[in-house]
């Protein structure tokens, strides 16, 4: 019940916002954006008047009210979410010409040919999400490079796929004027630069900061700032999940497909149950990732270590 009176205050607010909003389709498009990251994050919280139909609902009627890319991509992304990949797709098809038009935007079309299962569409839209990049090739296509080499290699693509990892540490060694007898004894003096290295192929995810807030019901939330310390992006979906180990307390969301990025943070924000603290020093965190509907265990990349499981344990260590 009160879950419920939260958020019928703030859907209240919202729609006294549109009222007086002088850009009405912005008005319409942050309550979007509102709705579609509760139920993302806070799908446990029932709340009948929210639901992703009704973020769709208010994406179009900003896109009625002023047509922008931005408001057709929000579209997309909620139709995603609804699993109406069809739909998302003929969405992003009408992008790719629009100011929107990235590496990132043909990267989010390729995920909806991946779970229609059209490999060819899927490899295509990498193939026009790689050529955004110019060569030779810098960090910021690493992911994109190896997000395709992986789909090749998946489709018995080899050859092409060899190509794509050829690039990337082919890149790497030209870039810097070096060749396998240099790199061999630069590991033999400084090993631990070159692990580390190492470390970073793939996807690292670990959580920059941990914030608490509260309700004014009296319920905690925290607010991790995920952050992925590797070269490629997560591929799929990343479920944050607050426990305990006596099953007590069990509550978490999903981030956007994809994130968080090699570069940049990603805010996720997890509401416990009510009467449960912060700071009782017995919460843990653990991340999957979610792909096909298959949730499969992801190691915390913390640097001051986690548990056998792979969990963080949620210990506040600032004062005050």
């Amino acid at each position: 019940a009160t879950g419920d009176r939260r958020f019928a205050d703030a859907a209240r607010d919202m729609e006294q916002a549109i009222k007086v909003a002088e850009k009405k389709d912005e008005a319409h498009f942050n309550y979007s954006k509102i709705i579609y990251q509760k139920e993302l994050l806070m799908s446990q919280d029932a709340f009948a008047e929210w639901s992703l139909d009704k973020a769709l609902e208010e994406a179009r009627e900003a896109e009625r009210l002023q047509p922008q890319p931005i408001y057709r991509h929000q579209q997309a992304i909620i139709l995603i979410a609804q699993k109406k990949y069809a739909e998302a797709a003929d969405i992003y098809a009408s992008l790719y010409d629009s100011d929107l038009r990235s590496a990132e935007l043909f990267y989010e079309a390729s995920r909806c040919k991946a779970a229609m299962k059209d490999t060819l569409g899927q490899i295509a839209l990498l193939d026009s999400c790689v050529a955004t990049f110019n060569q030779p090739y810098l960090k910021e296509a690493a992911p994109y490079i190896l997000s395709r080499a992986h789909v090749l290699l998946d489709a018995n693509q080899y050859r092409k796929a060899v190509n794509d990892l050829k690039a990337n540490y082919y890149s790497l060694w030209t870039f810097h004027a070096i060749n396998p007898d240099n790199l061999w004894a630069y590991y033999q003096k400084y090993p631990d630069a070159l692990n580390d290295l190492a470390q970073r192929i793939g996807f690292r995810v670990r959580p920059s900061w941990i914030w608490r807030s509260s309700d004014e019901d009296g319920r905690e939330n925290l607010i991790f700032g995920m952050v992925n310390d590797g070269i490629a992006g997560v591929p799929g979906v990343l479920r944050l999940t607050v426990f305990t180990d006596d099953g007590s307390v069990e509550v978490g969301g999903c981030l956007d497909a994809g994130f968080p990025h090699p570069k940049g943070i990603r805010e996720a924000m997890i509401t416990l149950p009510k009467d449960v603290s912060a700071n009782s020093g017995r919460l843990k965190l653990k991340a999957e990732i979610e792909v096909k509907g298959v949730r499969y265990p992801v190691p915390i990349a913390a640097a001051h270590g986690v548990n056998p499981d792979g969990s963080l344990n949620i210990i506040r260590n600032v004062n005050g």
